[in-house]
């Protein structure tokens, strides 16, 4: 698609927006920094403008074009149903073709991450030597940077994986007497940092009697290329995904965070109906096919309440929160199965927050960009955790637990952030399970 056909799509879909200023009250950004430039309604006008020749493309109005997380709490508020989200992406990438993009993201978009053996090369590399690189917090497993090397100096990280969890599971694993059979996008973050999210997903649905394959080719998600302006690189990853993906033999695809699932659910199909027919057919079955790990749990496989071998009492019952990461809450409208299955769990008391929806302001690689806005919408967050006196906060998304080990490590709270099939699969190896659930006995299979 060439410039002007990219600028006919973003007509047709700017011209519903009503200038009715609802979003004001909704956005996290415009909320911060209350200007009007930050919020839906004031970036459709600017990119209006750009297409009507009012306005040219400079380097300031590509920076507020960039100046949001993607969250989806207009779209979700916008009586007219203006799809804000897709109308920043397609200016991102018109920008990008007329402007370029940074070459720190040249290199990272389309040299590494259109390159899976370059990029599992370079994080295999990265992993042996960031100790030199990072010190430890003395906050968990929490590392900070020693000098400035693009993050900053006060940003709590998780360190790489000795071991990338692609490289520590077989391709196929298959469970004793197997029933259902699927495939798991690993996404980058769970294959190169949180592997131990990875490995409770693998054991959980291993326990269930479902065999697991993880393709080795399966490539990034794509979505953090088209959030940055680079279409081609996500139309390349998004098509390598889809021939793999679409073309095997099995019940569903299995996901385990929040924006890698909206991506191949819902995404594919709406950033790529330009390509041919088959590409949509792909994205089709793809899209049918995938499955929040806790959607499949609880709606598919239909586990059963667990309890401890021997009866615990009050004083032992963990509180734990949920924080609803926006591209699964918003994006796939799935919040109910991950509160069905922590309440699965006995000893274990799911209190919520006063917004549990509230976006915690990471927005993929909106923290790299704008990081000291990124923890100021974090606060509002890390605020409404603290309130429930929780020991464990839970999430779904990759790019949430990321952002929110960083705000709670800074703040020196002793919170633990957890996926909710983490604590599942905990309380899952050392207890019962009711008769009629379709478990079968952890110490009868083979993991190896």
């Amino acid at each position: 698609m060439n410039v002007l056909e990219m600028i006919k799509q973003l007509e047709d879909d700017i011209i519903k927006c009503m200038k009715c200023g609802l979003c004001q009250s909704v956005c996290p950004v415009f909320l911060e920094l209350g200007k009007e430039s930050s919020v839906a309604r004031g970036k459709i006008a600017l990119v209006e403008a750009l297409i009507e020749g009012r306005l040219k493309l400079t380097s300031t109005l590509a920076e507020r074009i960039q100046c949001c997380l993607l969250c989806g709490t207009c779209v979700e508020n916008c009586p007219s149903g203006v799809r804000v989200d897709y109308i920043v992406m397609r200016a991102r990438a018109i920008a990008a073709r007329i402007r370029g993009i940074s070459p720190i993201k040249w290199i990272i978009l389309k040299i590494f991450l259109k390159n899976r053996r370059l990029f599992n090369l370079a994080v295999k590399i990265a992993s042996t030597i960031q100790g030199r690189l990072f010190v430890p917090t003395g906050f968990g497993h929490t590392r900070k940077s020693r000098l400035e090397i693009g993050l900053n100096s006060k940003r709590v990280i998780l360190p790489l994986a000795r071991e990338a969890l692609k490289e520590k599971w077989s391709e196929i694993i298959t469970p004793e007497s197997p029933g259902r059979r699927v495939a798991l996008f690993t996404g980058c973050t769970m294959n190169y940092i949180l592997t131990g999210v990875g490995d409770a997903v693998i054991k959980t649905l291993l326990n269930h009697g479902v065999e697991v394959i993880i393709p080795k080719d399966q490539s990034c998600c794509g979505i953090v290329a088209m959030a940055a302006g680079d279409e081609s690189t996500f139309s390349a990853l998004a098509k390598s995904n889809l021939k793999l993906l679409s073309g095997l033999n099995v019940d569903a695809i299995i996901v385990a965070c929040a924006t890698c699932g909206y991506t191949l659910k819902n995404q594919y199909l709406a950033l790529l109906s330009n390509e041919p027919e088959e590409f949509l057919n792909m994205a089709k079955i793809v899209s049918d096919r995938t499955y929040d790990i806790c959607e499949y749990l609880v709606n598919i496989i239909g586990v059963k309440r667990i309890w401890d071998k021997e009866t615990q009492s009050p004083e032992d019952e963990i509180i734990v929160t949920y924080h609803d990461p926006c591209h699964l809450r918003r994006g796939l409208g799935i919040y109910k199965e991950q509160r069905e299955l922590i309440n699965l769990i006995e000893g274990v008391r799911l209190k919520e927050m006063s917004m549990p929806d509230r976006c915690c302001g990471g927005g993929g690689s909106f923290n790299l960009s704008y990081y000291d806005l990124s923890l100021k919408i974090l606060d509002k967050k890390l605020d409404d955790i603290e309130k429930t006196g929780a020991t464990v906060v839970l999430t779904s998304c990759a790019g949430c637990h990321m952002q929110l080990v960083d705000g709670l490590a800074q703040r020196l709270l002793p919170i633990q952030v957890k996926h909710p099939v983490e604590l599942y699969y905990e309380a899952l190896k050392d207890t019962h399970i009711e008769k009629d659930t379709m478990c079968l006995p952890f110490s009868k299979i083979n993991l190896a």
